[in-house]
């Protein structure tokens, strides 16, 4: 059983990017009901906010963006983010994926890392800003990280 994970984070940035607490997994849910692969790992988006976490942007009181942690392990965390289309192209993903990453190193240690799928250019460049370098996969992912130690060999099944 991971730890139990304390509130988050809050940070001031040009959005407001909070950590979604169980309270919020009802709109969490109805908003992006449609990309549930956000919490496909966990039982449900409950088991979600209560064992993973999950940075959002807001924008005028409105859920506009999130970074979640899909999976994890005790050095590494896989990140996902999703954007409602009409707030896409500002940042915000990247914003959520920043925080949610800070959040992850700073209470566990954790590095991100993150795997899109090809094609899909807004993720692939939302993980090269957040520092992620890609690896070879002869897949239909592209797997990022920003893996230092030495050897380290990674691989992910889609």
């Amino acid at each position: 059983m991971p730890p139990k994970i304390v509130p988050r984070f809050s940070y001031s940035t040009r959005n407001a990017v909070k950590s979604l607490q169980q309270q919020d997994a009802g709109l969490f849910r109805q908003v992006f009901a449609a990309e549930d692969w956000l919490w496909e790992f966990f039982p449900s988006v409950e088991d979600l906010l209560t064992q993973g976490q999950v940075a959002a942007a807001f924008i005028d009181g409105e859920l506009a963006s999130v970074a979640s942690t899909l999976t994890f392990t005790d050095h590494y965390c896989e990140l996902g983010v999703a954007t409602r289309p009409e707030f896409r192209g500002r940042g915000l993903a990247l914003e959520c994926a920043r925080a949610l990453s800070r959040s992850q190193f700073e209470q566990f240690g954790r590095r991100p890392c993150w795997r899109t799928q090809i094609g899909n250019i807004g993720s692939w460049k939302t993980a090269h800003r957040l520092g992620l370098v890609e690896t070879s996969q002869p897949e239909q992912f592209v797997f990022l990280s920003n893996y230092k130690h030495i050897s380290a060999k990674t691989s992910v099944v889609p």
